[in-house]
Parts: C-alpha cells; sequence; structure tokens
C-alpha cells in the first residue's frame, strides 16, 4: 500500500506540468496574436433591450467597407452609448434639444463626427443667431430599424428631453423591422401586430449566440485570442446559417407569392406586407410616444428600396397624411443637387456611387433639413 503516495505524487506533478505548459501556450498565443495579428478593439456590447448597444467610453476605429478613399473615423463612444460627444440627460436652460434617430446613415461612421448630418445641423442652427442655444444629440447605429428606434426612444432617448425629434428613414428599415428578413446569425427584438397592438418578440435573449456573446464581451475587450476565437465563431455561426437556408432575401420571398393588396404597396408577398403594416404603426406608436413626452416628431426619408423604388416613402407619407406629421422626402432635392454640381451623394467615383452618403450626402442632407424645418415653423422664433 505504501506506493499509492507516489502514485498520486506523479499524478499531480504531472498534471501541474500540463497546466503550466497550458498557460504558457495561451500567454503565447496572446502574444502572439497582439504582436502579428492585431484586432480593432470592439466598441459594441449585446443589450437586452436593443440586441446590441455601443459600449460607453469605447474607442473605436472604422474602415467603411464602400472602398472610397479617406471614408475613415475615429473617436471615443460617449458616456450614454452613443456616437457623439457629451450630453447630459438634464437639458440646460436656454438650449433647444432635438434628438435625431435613425440607422447607420445617421450614426455615420463612414466620416468623421463633424462631418454627418447631425453635428451639421447642430453647428447650422447654432448659426441662426439669439440667444438659443441648440443641440442635436446623435441616437443613430447601425441595424436600426423603426422597431428598434422606437425602443431606444421609449427607454432611453426620452431621458434627452428632447424639444424635437427627427426621424431618418432608410429604405431597408422595412426589412430591418421584420423577423422574415432576418440576417443570417443576426439577433434582436422585433414586432409583429395582434389586430392594431405591437407585439415585441424579444426571445433573442434566450437564443445560445446572445448567451455566448453576453459572457465573452468584457473578455474580449481585453484579450486578443479571445476576440479571435468569437470572430472565428462568427464565421461558422454566419456560414452554417447561410448553408442551412436560413437567409431569406426580399425577392426570395416574393418569388409566386400570392397578391396581396394594401393602402400602401403594390402586391407583394404576405411577408413584406406584413412587414410594411408593422413599419407603419411603429410611426404612430414613435409619434405618440414623442408628442406624450410634449416633444414633436419630424420625419425624413433618406434612400429607394430596392424592391419598389417608390418606397419608404409611400408608407411614410401615408403615416405622415394621418398623423399630420412634418415630413419630408430627401432624395429629389438631393438628386437635384447632384445634378447641378456633378457630386456623388451615395458613394464615390472608385465604387460607382454605392454605399451610404458621401460627405457631400451628408452635408446637403444637413442643409435640406435645416431649410425644412425653418420654413415648416417647427424651430423657435429667433430671439
Amino acid at each position: 500500500m505504501s506506493p499509492a503516495p507516489r502514485c498520486w505524487g506523479a499524478v499531480l506533478q504531472n498534471a501541474t506540468l500540463v497546466a503550466g505548459g497550458l498557460v504558457v501556450s495561451v500567454l503565447l498565443l496572446e502574444l502572439g496574436l497582439r504582436l502579428f495579428a492585431p484586432l480593432s478593439p470592439s466598441w459594441s456590447q449585446p443589450d437586452d433591450t436593443l440586441g446590441w448597444a455601443f459600449i460607453p467610453h469605447a474607442a473605436y476605429r472604422f474602415v467603411a467597407p464602400e472602398g472610397c478613399p479617406g471614408w475613415t473615423s475615429s473617436g471615443q463612444i460617449n458616456s450614454h452609448g452613443l456616437r457623439d460627444r457629451e450630453y447630459p440627460y438634464a437639458k440646460p436652460p436656454g438650449t433647444y434639444r432635438i434628438l435625431a434617430l435613425g440607422d447607420s446613415y445617421t450614426e455615420g461612421l463612414q466620416h468623421d463626427l463633424d462631418h454627418i448630418w447631425p453635428k451639421l445641423l447642430e453647428q447650422r442652427l447654432n448659426q441662426r443667431g439669439g440667444d438659443m442655444r441648440y443641440e442635436v444629440i446623435n441616437g443613430g447605429r447601425s441595424g436600426m430599424g423603426t422597431g428598434l428606434e422606437y425602443l431606444f426612444y421609449t427607454s432611453r432617448g426620452r431621458r434627452y428631453a428632447a424639444d424635437l425629434v427627427v426621424l431618418l428613414v432608410i429604405g431597408n428599415d422595412v426589412e430591418d423591422n421584420s423577423a422574415a428578413f432576418r440576417e443570417p446569425g443576426g439577433y434582436g427584438p422585433y414586432f409583429s401586430l395582434d389586430g392594431d397592438a405591437l407585439v415585441v418578440d424579444d426571445s433573442f435573449k434566450r437564443e445560445r449566440a446572445y448567451w455566448v456573446r453576453s459572457v465573452l464581451t468584457p473578455l474580449k475587450q481585453r484579450s486578443a485570442l479571445v476576440s479571435y476565437v468569437l470572430r472565428q465563431y462568427y464565421v461558422f455561426v454566419n456560414w452554417r446559417a447561410q448553408t442551412s437556408g436560413a437567409a431569406v432575401s426580399v425577392g426570395a420571398r416574393a418569388a409566386g407569392a400570392a397578391e396581396v393588396e394594401t393602402p400602401v404597396v403594390a402586391p407583394y408577398s404576405p411577408a413584406i406586407v406584413q412587414a410594411v403594416a408593422v413599419t407603419q404603426r411603429l410611426l404612430v406608436e414613435l409619434n405618440e410616444a414623442v408628442r406624450a413626452d410634449g416633444a414633436r416628431l419630424v420625419v425624413f426619408n433618406g434612400s429607394r428600396e430596392t424592391w419598389d423604388p417608390a418606397q419608404p416613402d409611400a408608407l411614410v407619407r401615408a403615416v405622415a397624411n394621418e398623423q399630420h406629421l412634418a415630413y419630408l422626402d430627401l432624395i429629389p432635392p438631393m438628386e437635384a443637387a447632384a445634378a447641378r454640381s456633378g457630386t456623388l451623394m451615395f458613394g464615390c467615383r472608385e465604387n460607382g456611387g454605392g454605399g451610404h452618403w458621401s460627405r457631400a450626402g451628408q452635408a446637403t442632407a444637413a442643409a435640406l433639413i435645416y431649410e425644412f424645418l425653418e420654413s415648416s415653423g417647427v424651430l423657435p422664433a429667433e430671439r
């Protein structure tokens, strides 16, 4: 019986050596990745309300995928998780505050902060004269549809006590509002209709991918190895979703579908018609929430939709007429400005004018929004 302690001692010694070897290997992998394959730090994290959100105080460096010269930006997310300068929730005296809602066109990571429409609008407003100070707070974030914009406003945006809420609608908002067109590997809340009532589906919080990201995101911020492993995991999740047919395009849904008539859209698939109906109801609910806070909602359209060039202008205009909302389709005047100047409003010459607004597009949109707010009598009288 005497050899037993020696056996256990040998086992313990071997286990210690193996554990030490694993630790050294992990440290070497971490060091190697930091030296030879550095990854940009993440500035987003899982969020139980919105699916994901910016990390307060996180540094970012963004290179736009459009491939246009100079389309990069860097900076720091503010303490409230917005791509903007610091603004307290409490509105300072003598301040007229505007909250800008939208997706990546409003977020504007393709360009430095001072060259996107919320900041250009703020600059223009503060040149009006008088003793009124203006703040335009950038609540935009890529991937937001009307549903996420509504949830952002009701959960956080209303804390800014804005006098005016400006919503920029983009064509893919309709798909973003529908689970039927969910991107492979994507997650987040979606709305459906029960009669006229909106019903939110937040089951994403119980999905494995969301749980994994929630647990590992803090480690990802500190470890190049964890960041690399997570990136490979996301690539695998996306590949599996694509190969399993989880990704459904608008065209695939529409093909062979029965004709469904609505007051707003031509015959399309039931999925599109339902997504349009949800979008319209969300606009109504957002307007009611803004009005309940003593503010006013103004809506602008910033793009065409590929499945119907008349959208989203037609569906937004229908709601604007019903709800007596101030509304402007930015596309016709932006196209006219492009024709006069020969300057592309979308993309760049290198990519054939595709993608997001160029700096000229951002500046033109800001000028058009300012002129519309001024002419509509929405802004306070100069003092």
